[in-house]
């Protein structure tokens, strides 16, 4: 298209997340209210304030296009332990996106609803974020029960999966752009984007039966398949 005109609000990208991990028996719940919040229900707060300014400028010749983040292979990954709170607003997104796609196309609207799934993508500020954010959790779980039990209990499994995340390649956070753009520019998008080798295996381990899916996705964090190696204490 001409870079001249003006050609008015068609594409929305919304990158924007929080990862709180930690163990389901004590996070506490305003933690997981604040991971909903950003991660889910920031997303619709800001498509049904758009939403209706791309109906007046989307077209058939200028498709409007909505584009969320979700995580690894969409609805089919695995959900490893301690993240609960993350998973569970990806989810929530996965569903709400599959839902608004098929409310755009039955009410004759020229805009797609797409989802970008990147595994884990570098270099990011995630990491050091998620630390902090992990020992804010610790500090709020310790006020929370009144002692040192959550992280006794569940730190050193928490401290291994911080070190196998270091220890993954990653994905450059440049593909994630490339999926984005294709998105925005194609004449078919796709529904999901998978972005990186992981997140293309995921789903492919999704689809396996719960006790295979769930004991790949154990050990390759916590056993026999992570680069951290196996987790001393717990039962992988």
């Amino acid at each position: 298209k001409d870079p001249s005109k003006d050609y008015g609000f068609t594409g929305l990208c919304m990158y924007h997340g929080i990862a709180y991990n930690g163990p389901a028996e004590y996070m506490p719940l305003d933690m997981y209210e604040r991971q909903i919040q950003v991660n889910f229900l920031g997303f619709l707060r800001v498509i049904q304030k758009i939403l209706p300014l791309m109906k007046e400028h989307a077209s058939a010749s200028l498709p409007g296009r909505i584009i969320l983040t979700g995580t690894g292979g969409g609805p089919c990954s695995p959900c490893p332990p301690l993240l609960t709170a993350y998973m569970s607003s990806k989810f929530a997104t996965e569903a709400y996106c599959q839902s608004l796609r098929q409310e755009l196309f039955m009410s004759g609207s020229n805009i797609e609803a797409c989802m970008i799934n990147p595994g884990f993508v570098k270099p990011t500020m995630l990491m050091e974020e998620g630390k902090k954010l992990t020992n804010r959790m610790w500090e709020v779980c310790e006020k929370k029960i009144g002692s040192t039990k959550a992280k006794d209990e569940f730190g050193p499994l928490m401290d291994h999966f911080i070190e196998y995340s270091a220890l993954q390649p990653g994905t450059h956070v440049s593909e994630v752009c490339k999926a984005a753009e294709h998105a925005l520019l194609a004449p078919v998008p796709k529904s999901s984007y998978k972005v990186g080798i992981d997140s293309k295996l995921a789903p492919i381990v999704g689809m396996l039966p719960t006790g295979v899916r769930e004991t790949i996705a154990r050990h390759g964090i916590y056993g026999i398949l992570s680069p951290a190696g196996t987790v001393k204490g717990y039962r992988v």
